[in-house]
């Protein structure tokens, strides 16, 4: 009779250095002991990690690849739990398209959210580990705005210069809206015509670089409505509400 090395159960004499039982589940044993004997060596350590990096040299490609998939398989399944229902919609207007929906952090604590530095797959991840329906949900870009500007107003300062400059901020962001909707103030795609969700779009996709050029690393706002005005309106944008915003670019 001798000791398995495992369970340290008695076993019968023989060639095997663990009992039935262990050699049943042999995955626990192996593992074990070769994390211990063989993994823990320097020697070893040293040539795995030239080994993975010369893998990860040779499939760059099929891992980027690999990563993306695995990222979007996480982000529709969170979306479809915190969605309440057999499919990905928002939970406020019931918008289903897969592209402009996005978690949200109920709490509105997304900065205290440490999966931050994980980007946003690390924070499906997170919510798919969590599954927690108290502390995300499921909204598309615009309902996400506007649960956004509710917690904006509430931080904003009523002195008689804050309100005369938001009013200006909001008169000219409705000129340029009004001029480049025909006066129909609403989405070219959709039709929403919502003024907190309707923006302005680059029919070029080239925003970025235009807002860049004329203000350098401040990027507008106001300051580009105003531009707008001054230069009677240039061709080449249109009115797009958020939800389209983001579902053109992702094409």
């Amino acid at each position: 009779m001798k000791p398995c090395k495992l369970c340290q159960s008695d076993m019968l004499e023989g060639p095997f250095d663990y009992c039935e039982k262990c050699r049943t589940e042999w995955k626990r044993p192996r593992n074990r002991f070769y994390y211990l004997k063989k993994c823990q060596s320097d020697e070893y350590k040293k040539t795995a990690s030239e080994k993975a990096q010369k893998w990860n040299e040779q499939h760059r490609e099929h891992r980027r690849k690999e990563q993306k998939r695995r990222s979007q398989e996480d982000r529709y399944s969170a979306l479809l739990f915190y969605s309440n229902s057999d499919i990905p919609k928002c939970v406020h207007c019931g918008e289903t398209n897969i592209n402009v929906l996005a978690l949200d952090h109920i709490n509105d604590n997304a900065k205290d959210d440490n999966t931050n530095r994980g980007g946003q797959s690390g924070v499906f991840r997170r919510a798919l580990r969590l599954k927690d329906k108290t502390q995300y949900q499921t909204l598309c870009y615009n309902c996400n705005w506007k649960k956004h500007l509710v917690n904006l107003k509430n931080k904003w300062k009523n002195t008689k210069t804050n309100i005369r400059l938001r009013n200006i901020s909001h008169r000219y962001k409705t000129t340029c809206i009004a001029h480049y909707s025909n006066n129909e103030n609403k989405c070219c795609k959709c039709g929403n015509n919502d003024m907190e969700v309707l923006c302005l779009d680059h029919i070029n996709d080239d925003g970025n670089t235009h807002r860049k050029e004329l203000f350098g690393l401040n990027k507008g706002g106001k300051r580009f409505y105003v531009w707008l005005i001054k230069n009677l309106f240039p061709s080449q944008l249109q009115v797009l509400c958020l939800n389209c915003n983001i579902d053109k670019r992702k094409h």
